[in-house]
């Protein structure tokens, strides 16, 4: 998804319902998610033959009050006719990387309930200020494709969906935080304030004090920035789908068979189809190292076994 810097993001989406089976919100309570809840039972009311929305929301008691305010989403989910369900991350929680462990565990849990439901699709509440707070700390870190922030959608993979992948979507990334709040207040609607969003310690948080602190100009540039590493992405996503078109070959579930002729052609184009194929074998979410890829791929290029897969 392409935005234009700081031009959509006062306007609210239309979601992508038509045409849905079964969708599943991630409902946190906060304004966002809240948002995205009557935004889409809105939508689904003025269908003929609306999709079954089920909104899930993900208790990590990590606070006290939690749960109370799972059972306050249920309330508001059941006076728009929404089904509901509250997830629960249970188990020991890790002494540092919280938030991480936090959204790695919700990620997981509403991917799984979207397997068991048999849903089609998860919608997020992932907004423009939140695509900028991502950008602005992958700049931190230095250069590269995680510059080009959240994606508009991506495939998470769930063991309750016989391995299949659930495809989360996040229809509001063009539209900002303060615009979805004005929506809720004409509509007289409250939401949940997480308190840990006030605590500097954890790094989005001050990111995102440290945004309210820049200039107009500085924002437009920072979106900019966001949206040409999307363009990259884009075309090199593009690359290793044809790459991988031509040279790679389905043998089984999860077995990839990779034609000889992957190991002739520029490593530049080898390379990534290379980390991605990999990555997919070992069902680990992200590409594998460059230095691994290459390594694989400089040994291929000195054998002459008939098939490397």
């Amino acid at each position: 998804m392409l935005i234009t810097p700081m031009a959509q993001n006062t306007a609210l989406p239309v979601l992508p319902i038509d045409g849905r089976r079964h969708i599943i919100l991630a409902v946190s309570g906060g304004s966002d998610s809240t948002a995205l809840l009557h935004l889409a039972a809105r939508q689904c009311r003025a269908l003929s033959n609306p999709p079954e929305l089920t909104a899930v929301t993900v208790d990590h008691r990590l606070r006290t009050g939690s749960a109370a305010e799972a059972r306050t989403v249920a309330e508001v989910c059941a006076a728009l006719g929404v089904r509901h369900r509250t997830l629960v991350w249970d188990g020991p929680k890790p002494a540092s990387g919280i938030q991480d462990a936090a959204r790695n565990a919700r990620r997981n849990l509403i991917a799984a309930a979207a397997g068991e439901a048999g849903a089609d699709v998860v919608f997020t509440g992932h907004t423009f200020d939140d695509q900028l707070e991502t950008v602005a700390m992958r700049q931190k870190r230095g250069s590269g494709p995680g510059l080009a922030g959240i994606a508009p959608a991506s495939f998470v993979f769930n063991d309750a969906g016989a391995g299949q992948p659930v495809p989360f979507t996040r229809p509001l990334l063009g539209a900002s935080h303060q615009a979805l709040r004005v929506f809720l207040n004409g509509l007289g609607v409250e939401w949940i304030d997480d308190p840990s969003n006030d605590n500097n310690a954890f790094e989005r948080v001050a990111v995102r004090h440290e945004l309210l602190e820049l200039r107009e100009e500085q924002r437009v540039a920072l979106a900019c920035l966001q949206q040409k590493a999307a363009h990259e992405r884009n075309d090199a996503s593009g690359c290793i789908a044809k790459v991988l078109q031509d040279h790679a070959f389905a043998v089984a579930p999860g077995l990839i068979r990779l034609d000889n002729s992957l190991a002739e052609i520029a490593e530049a184009d080898a390379l990534p189809a290379l980390r991605t194929v990999m990555a997919f074998s070992a069902g680990v979410p992200f590409a594998a190292a460059t230095a691994h890829a290459t390594e694989a791929l400089s040994a291929w290029r000195l054998t002459t076994a008939g098939a490397w897969s």
